[in-house]
């Protein structure tokens, strides 16, 4: 009986993602009706079309055996190269109302580069791509601010956090008219929205 020739096709991601692995195996008669996977990293399997998820990021030689109905059996390893997944983070300085608040990127990650930052600001229209951005919000409220970051392999990660603007006060006093050398009353009639003055 022939001998079956392994081979399999699998997608190039990022750690924490699945890897998708395709069988490619061929025999010239009969039927191959097994396949055992060892992926390189301590998992294995035993279906004909799998995926495994790898952490952290780095090469892993997976190998496929492939046994056909009269047991015969061939063997092929392949590396596969898992891009690091980056931590996105960031840090914020809460402003009021009508000033700039200042967002600063603190995403990490090893072995490779961020270079792309998406900001969504969370008031359905503030959007930033720069790494360090500021945004002044139109009204004041609770803001779900989110940071997407971008490696130069194309692997991403997200973040958000809620940021609060605060109300402007609206300064305003009464005073009485009153004689020459006499004592004047001041009467704070101060406002805010929301919060204390």
């Amino acid at each position: 009986h022939p001998l079956p020739v392994a081979n399999f096709n699998n997608t190039t991601v990022c750690a924490q993602l699945a890897t998708d692995y395709t069988d490619v195996s061929t025999v010239t008669s009969g039927t191959i009706v097994g396949w055992d996977w060892y992926f390189g990293d301590g998992s294995i399997d035993a279906v004909q079309n799998t995926s495994n998820v790898f952490d952290p990021g780095g090469t892993y030689t997976s190998s496929l055996v492939v046994t056909t109905g009269f047991g015969c059996q061939d063997s092929v390893a392949i590396d596969v190269t898992v891009h690091p997944k980056p931590v996105a983070q960031f840090s914020w300085v809460n402003a009021c109302l009508n000033d700039a608040n200042s967002f600063t990127d603190e995403s990490v990650v090893t072995g490779a580069q961020i270079n792309g930052w998406e900001w969504d600001f969370g008031d359905l229209s503030g959007t930033s791509a720069m790494q360090n951005p500021s945004y002044t919000y139109a009204s004041s409220g609770q803001f779900s601010a989110e940071l997407i970051a971008t490696t130069s392999d194309g692997c991403k990660d997200t973040i958000e956090y809620d940021i609060d603007v605060f109300d402007l006060p609206v300064a305003d006093f009464s005073f009485s008219d009153i004689c020459e050398d006499d004592s004047a009353q001041f009467t704070d009639l101060s406002t805010i929205p929301s919060g204390m003055i």
